[in-house]
């Protein structure tokens, strides 16, 4: 079965470069910009043209002096090796969003990886994702820039997480929907909060595969989202089920959890994107304009 996710379906930091990393990527810019400033104001000394040797006197009395003019780089003619300029620099801000996005679906790999490890889940039965693209909104008002990426599970890959939520850890999944997936003033969730829902849900999906379910399942708009809500609470809402403890969580308890998951995977996320800068992958994609150096006042 194939799934179409994105970030926004999971309670973590998203790569927003609105509201996460616009401050972050701009000083980026800045840097840059100033690093390109001090660099053409930098006087290097130049040797002179048709002086090789210091002018009256013997060579060989005084190898390898040359005679050196000292100068601005920005002076020097445009085709100059030592050449720089005045230079503004700006990212490629589409580009910037698709290397953040790359970041956390690398964040998210990984994150799934150790959740299984921690479960002794042979490689053959996870879950397998697949990035497809970024997303962002006119304007960021209510939705944030976002990662696609599809999500490849056979029937039993799916079963183990599902079975999670649903049996072992049913009556905190049941807090979980209500308090996630729940209908407010302003607000109309498109997902069910009812647990009993997401049983028959279930079974619909591994009655009829992957078909657009009808029925008693209309209020259902996608077959995923059943998918969704059991990753999500997997992923961020259990943590230590490698210790056998299946025991119920408390309302609390579990905003604890998920609070202490979501720190860390932005922690993870930012560590991301900070390792992609200083690989250089940020300078890669900025884009230089040059700038006219003013002429002072005679």
């Amino acid at each position: 079965m194939k799934f179409e996710m994105n970030s926004s379906l999971l309670r973590v930091k998203q790569p927003c470069c609105y509201w996460e990393f616009q401050d972050y990527l701009v000083g980026i810019e800045s840097e840059e910009t100033e690093y390109c400033e001090e660099r053409a104001n930098e006087v290097i000394d130049i040797p002179e043209q048709g002086q090789p040797w210091l002018k009256g006197l013997i060579g060989s009395m005084f190898p390898g002096k040359i005679a050196k003019t000292s100068v601005l780089r920005m002076d020097l003619p445009a085709d100059h090796p030592e050449y720089q300029g005045l230079e503004k620099c700006e990212l490629d801000w589409d580009k910037a969003k698709e290397i953040i996005s790359r970041c956390w679906f690398d964040t998210l790999e990984e994150w799934i990886d150790d959740r299984y490890r921690k479960e002794c889940i042979e490689q053959g039965r996870r879950i397998k994702l697949e990035f497809t693209g970024t997303w962002h909104p006119k304007e960021y008002n209510f939705k944030t820039d976002q990662c696609d990426f599809l999500l490849s599970a056979s029937e039993d890959a799916l079963r183990h997480i599902i079975k999670t939520c649903l049996v072992d850890y049913r009556e905190s999944f049941a807090v979980y929907l209500i308090k996630q997936h729940s209908s407010y003033d302003g607000y109309m969730s498109y997902m069910s909060n009812n647990i009993d829902d997401y049983d028959r849900y279930w079974d619909f999906i591994q009655l009829n595969g992957d078909a657009e379910p009808d029925g008693q399942y209309s209020k259902f708009r996608r077959v995923e989202h059943v998918v969704w809500a059991c990753l999500d609470f997997w992923l961020f809402g259990i943590e230590d089920m490698e210790s056998g403890d299946t025991s119920k969580l408390d309302d609390d308890a579990m905003e604890k959890r998920f609070g202490k998951n979501q720190g860390r995977f932005g922690e993870y996320l930012w560590h991301k994107v900070t390792d992609a800068a200083s690989n250089g992958a940020f300078y890669e994609i900025m884009q230089y304009e040059p700038i006219e150096a003013e002429v002072e006042a005679a």
